[in-house]
């Protein structure tokens, strides 16, 4: 696979090499410029292409090494088994005991992830209660700033007030003082 996409690379780049105006003309001929750019562009993507199927190639290999290693080993042990029954005996032991092991994890997980989905549904019951507390504060502060706004009001209203009936009591008296 990663000889042919190669070849096919190869093939489009000596195309593409064939196909390439002469200097002059280059600037010329926009549609021309225009299509060496594609070429370029999708031997850039054949390029990586054709890396990572010699990665996903190697990988291969290295599974299939690997592979053949794993049955070479079970082979192994399944002559050891075969031969001293005992030995047998104690690996089956042993296997049902891991076995046993291993389903009580599997349980204490499963009763975990029930925890963690109970946990993440009262965090997200909480943070709808939280959003809930921060609007009720932003709306009572936005009252109160209002609420003060005017009393504020109100007392320059009466301040005003005083201030007026004090003139008028101050003219009233002025009069009253001039007319004696």
């Amino acid at each position: 696979m990663c000889q042919h996409l190669a070849q096919c690379l190869e093939a489009r780049q000596g195309a593409a090499g064939e196909q390439r105006p002469e200097p002059e003309h280059a600037g010329r001929d926009a549609s021309v410029q225009a299509a060496v750019e594609k070429l370029q562009e999708e031997n850039r993507l054949l390029k990586q292409k054709v890396t990572h199927v010699e990665d996903l190639n190697a990988k291969w290999q290295r599974y299939d090494a690997s592979r053949d290693e794993y049955v070479r080993g079970l082979r192994a042990q399944l002559r050891g088994l075969q031969a001293p029954q005992p030995e047998a005996e104690l690996m089956r032991k042993e296997i049902a005991r891991l076995n046993r092991q291993l389903e009580e994890r599997i349980s204490e997980c499963a009763g975990a992830a029930r925890e963690l989905a109970a946990a993440r549904e009262r965090a997200q019951m909480l943070e709808q209660q939280v959003l809930a507390y921060k609007d009720d504060f932003t709306s009572e502060r936005a009252d109160r700033e209002r609420a003060q706004s005017r009393i504020q009001e109100l007392e320059d209203e009466v301040a005003a007030l005083r201030q007026a009936r004090r003139q008028e009591h101050d003219q009233g008296v002025a009069d009253v003082q001039n007319s004696s």
